[in-house]
């Protein structure tokens, strides 16, 4: 039998973001746990993205978001509706620090 707690992939995702998700949400800093939900999407498109390729770009997570993510209902945001929300979650919390 395979031991996955030492498999990185494993342990990036349910000890690392997962576990930073969760804990946010249990302590109510909901714009923090969503933050981590993105980051987390762009570290698996960081996973997914062409060999040769150093760095996340926003086709990547787009991609990634629209073979991955299925809501539990008719309506489906795509790879592009996320990105932008991505990107302007992280462009309010920017503003916000100035």
């Amino acid at each position: 039998m395979i031991d996955l707690s030492r498999d990185p992939i494993i342990n990036v995702v349910y000890k690392g973001i997962k576990r930073g998700i969760r804990i946010a949400l249990e302590n109510e800093c909901y714009a923090a746990a969503v933050i981590l939900i993105y980051s987390g999407i762009d570290t698996m498109a960081y996973l997914n993205m062409p060999v040769n390729q150093e760095d996340v770009k926003r086709e990547n997570f787009i991609e990634w978001a629209e073979k991955y993510i299925r809501f539990p209902c008719t309506e489906q945001l795509t790879g592009l509706d996320l990105y932008g929300a991505r990107c302007g979650m992280l462009h309010i919390l920017v503003k916000d620090r100035n």
